[in-house]
C-alpha cells in the first residue's frame, strides 16, 4: 500500500441562518482529515527516467506528459501548486534574485529552510501565482495524487467517527476560548461559543417496510439480499401487480460493452413476466 500522511483539521463556513423569527450568523465547524501522498515528484521523475540524469528530447516529453497539470504539495510549508511546465534549461545551482541579492535554489532550500537535498542534478518545476512565475524543486514536492488502493482504503481511516467528532470540536473551542487573535475574530462578529456542548435526545427511525412481488412485505435488515428472500418475478402477471422500474446508467470506456447487454437482458426478464419495458 502507499504511504501516506494524514492531517487532522477543520472546515469553516460562516453564513446567515434564520432561528425561529431571527436571523443570525452562524459558525458552522466540521473536522476532517488532509491526505497527502508521501511520494516527491522527483521519485516520480527517476521512475519515468529510471535514473538516468541525462534529459533527452524523448524523456523531456514523457515527463511533461506524465507531470504537466498534477497537483502538488510543497513539504515545507504545505501550499498547493499545479505543475505548468519543467524548466530544463535550470537546476539547483540556477540562481534566482532576493531582497539580499541572488542565492542559488541549493543554497536557499539548505540554508533557508534546513532541507538536506540529495542532487543539484534535478529540474525545476515551473508554476505561476498570479503574475509571478515560481520555480518549484521537485525533491521538495509532494504528489497529492495516491493510487487506487490506498484511496479505497482512506474512508475506513480518515471517516471521524462520533466520539472523535466530539473530541476535535471540544479542542477546537477550547483553542478558540484562549486570549489572542481568536477572541478578536469572534469579538468582530459578536459571537460567543460555548464551552459545552448542547445536548439533544435523538432516536432512531424502523426501517421502512418494503412491498416486493412474491413475498409478504417486509422490513429489511443490514444483511439481507434478494436472493434470501426468493424473489419470484413471475407472479407479477399472475397477481396482475405492476413494476415501474426506472435504470440510468453513465458508461465508462471499460463498461460501455458491457452495461447494454445487461440492460437488455433485465428487460427480457421482466417481458416473461409481462411487465412493459421503456427505453
Amino acid at each position: 500500500m502507499q504511504d501516506v500522511v494524514i492531517y487532522p483539521g477543520y472546515t469553516s463556513e460562516i453564513s446567515f441562518r434564520k432561528f425561529g423569527t431571527k436571523i443570525l450568523i452562524s459558525l458552522n465547524v466540521n473536522p476532517v482529515s488532509k491526505v497527502l501522498g508521501t511520494d516527491t515528484v522527483l521519485q516520480s521523475i527517476h521512475y519515468i527516467t529510471r535514473g538516468s540524469s541525462h534529459y533527452s528530447p524523448q524523456l523531456q516529453k514523457q515527463l511533461r506528459s506524465s507531470l504537466i497539470g498534477q497537483v502538488i504539495w510543497t513539504s515545507y510549508n504545505f501550499k498547493t501548486y499545479t505543475i505548468e511546465d519543467i524548466d530544463f534549461e535550470q537546476d539547483l545551482n540556477s540562481e534566482f534574485e532576493t531582497d539580499s541579492g541572488k542565492i542559488s535554489y541549493w543554497e536557499y532550500y539548505t540554508s533557508h529552510w534546513n532541507i538536506p537535498l540529495a542532487t543539484k542534478n534535478q529540474p525545476l518545476l515551473k508554476t505561476t501565482q498570479g503574475k509571478r512565475v515560481i520555480h518549484l524543486v521537485p525533491e521538495t514536492c509532494l504528489r497529492s495524487e495516491i493510487n487506487d488502493y490506498a484511496r479505497r482504503k482512506l474512508p475506513q481511516i480518515c471517516s471521524v467517527k462520533p466520539a472523535e467528532r466530539l473530541k476535535r470540536a471540544s479542542q477546537l473551542i477550547e483553542m478558540l476560548s484562549q486570549a489572542g487573535s481568536h477572541q478578536q475574530f469572534l469579538k468582530n462578529f459578536a459571537m460567543k461559543i460555548e464551552s459545552t456542548p448542547l445536548q439533544v435526545k435523538g432516536r432512531q427511525l424502523q426501517p421502512p417496510r418494503l412491498s416486493v412481488p412474491g413475498v409478504d412485505p417486509f422490513r429489511p435488515n443490514k444483511n439481507w439480499r434478494d436472493i434470501d428472500l426468493k424473489l419470484d418475478f413471475s407472479k407479477i402477471k399472475k397477481e396482475g401487480i405492476g413494476l415501474n422500474l426506472y435504470l440510468t446508467y453513465c458508461p465508462t470506456e471499460r463498461t460501455k460493452d458491457i452495461l447494454p447487454r445487461y440492460v437488455m437482458e433485465i428487460a427480457t426478464e421482466l417481458e416473461k413476466a409481462n411487465s412493459p419495458v421503456y427505453f
